[in-house]
């Protein structure tokens, strides 16, 4: 399942947070079907449904955060998650580690 990651995500401001969610189900071209907040990194992981077009998706999140200080947006390739960590691979197969 795709998912794009959001990092810096809890640090924007509450109305930002809501227009951002209001945008992201306007969109025809990708459907978010779940939603994971990552406390420990102040990002948030967004699934996206299989028939999501994750180049668009990607770009039109970009376009809404454009001048957001510190907020990167990036597709995830894959996800484990073990007891005590979640371990995120990026598409450029960088690694992040998350403790829980």
């Amino acid at each position: 399942m795709p998912f794009i990651y959001i990092k810096n995500y809890l640090d924007i401001s509450r109305d930002e947070k809501l227009e951002f969610l209001i945008l992201i189900k306007g969109f025809k071209n990708f459907k978010v079907i779940n939603q994971k907040v990552l406390l420990g990194d102040n990002s948030l992981l967004l699934q996206l449904d299989g028939e999501s077009d994750m180049k668009f998706a990607t770009g039109a999140i970009e376009k809404f955060f454009f001048g957001s200080s510190g907020l990167k947006v990036s597709l995830v390739k894959e996800i484990l998650q073990s007891q005590n960590e979640i371990l995120l691979t990026f598409d450029n197969d960088e690694e992040k580690r998350i403790k829980l």
